[in-house]
C-alpha cells in the first residue's frame, strides 16, 4: 500500500548538517482533526451515541449495553456482555488499531480489550485482554490450537492511554501486535484466526457470559484499515495518533 506524507509544522529550521530528532512535543499536525487517509474505518469516541457511527463509511458499532460518554472518549459497561460490535469480519486481511486506557481487572478477572470470538463459533476467532497481574495478551484460536503470548509494552500505569495494533496478512499466514511504545510481535503459522460470523468488538460481546470476562474499559479511537499494515505503516499511524489526541483531546498517549 503506497502512503502520502503526512505534512508537519516545525517551530524552527535547521540546514542539512545541523538537522536531528525532533522530539513530539515539538511536532503538529497541520490537520489535527483529520482522520486516517487509507482507513476503512475510523471512530472518534465521546460525547454521544453519534460517535458509535464512524464517518468515513457509515460502519456501526452497535452496543449490547449503552456505554457511558465524556467529552473525547466512551466507556464500555463493566459486564461481561458490554461491549461495542461492528459489521466488520476478520476472515480478511487487515489491521485493527485502537487507543485504550489501561486499568487493573479485578482479582481472577481478565478485561476484553478487543476479540472476535463467540461461544457458538467454537471461540475461533482473537482475543485481546488484559489479566488480573495487569499484563496484556494475544490469544488468537488458530488451527494448530491456541497461541497465548504476553505482549511487550511500556510501562504502564492505571489511568495511561495506550495504543494497539493488530494485524492480519492471509496471504502469508501471518499475524502481528504491537503495543505502542513497545515491541513488534510477529508470528507465523498454519492458519490465521478468524470468526466468520461475529464483527469486530470493542470489549466482550461474545466471548462467555460470565463476570470473569467482564469490559469496562474506556476507548477514545477504533481504525481499521482493509490490509496488513507494515511495521513501519503502524508505528506512522500511532504517531499520527499521539499527535491528534493530544491536539484535539487532551489525551497523552504512552
Amino acid at each position: 500500500m503506497s502512503e502520502k506524507s503526512i505534512v508537519t509544522v516545525f517551530p524552527f529550521s535547521a540546514p542539512g548538517a545541523a538537522r536531528g530528532q525532533v522530539s513530539v512535543a515539538d511536532i503538529s499536525l497541520v490537520s489535527p482533526n483529520s482522520l486516517e487517509q487509507f482507513a476503512a474505518a475510523h471512530w472518534r469516541f465521546g460525547t454521544d451515541a453519534t460517535s458509535l457511527t464512524e464517518p468515513l463509511n457509515s460502519h456501526v458499532l452497535t452496543p449490547a449495553i449503552a456505554p457511558t460518554y465524556s467529552e473525547n472518549y466512551l466507556t464500555l459497561a463493566n459486564a461481561a456482555f458490554g461491549g461495542l460490535t461492528s459489521d466488520i469480519l476478520d476472515s480478511n486481511s487487515m489491521t485493527v488499531c485502537l487507543v485504550a486506557q489501561y486499568e487493573l481487572p479485578a482479582t481472577s478477572n481478565q478485561t476484553v480489550l478487543v476479540s472476535t470470538r463467540t461461544a457458538s463459533a467454537g471461540n475461533d476467532g482473537l482475543l485481546v485482554y488484559i489479566d488480573s497481574a495487569g499484563v496484556i495478551h494475544y490469544d488468537p484460536i488458530l488451527a494448530s490450537g491456541a497461541v497465548n503470548v504476553p505482549l511487550v509494552a511500556p510501562a504502564l500505569n492505571a489511568g495511561d492511554w495506550f495504543f494497539l495494533a493488530l494485524t492480519a496478512d492471509h496471504a502469508n499466514l501471518q499475524t502481528r501486535a504491537f503495543v505502542g511504545g513497545g515491541t513488534l510481535l510477529q508470528e507465523a503459522s498454519d492458519a490465521l484466526p478468524a470468526n466468520p460470523t461475529h464483527g469486530i468488538t470493542l470489549g466482550n460481546d461474545g466471548y462467555f457470559n460470565v463476570n470473569t470476562y467482564k469490559t469496562g474499559t474506556s476507548f477514545a479511537e477504533l481504525i481499521y484499515f482493509p490490509t496488513p499494515l507494515t511495521h513501519d505503516q503502524v508505528l506512522r499511524v500511532y504517531l499520527r495518533a499521539k499527535l491528534r489526541l493530544r491536539d484535539t483531546a487532551g489525551i497523552t498517549l504512552v
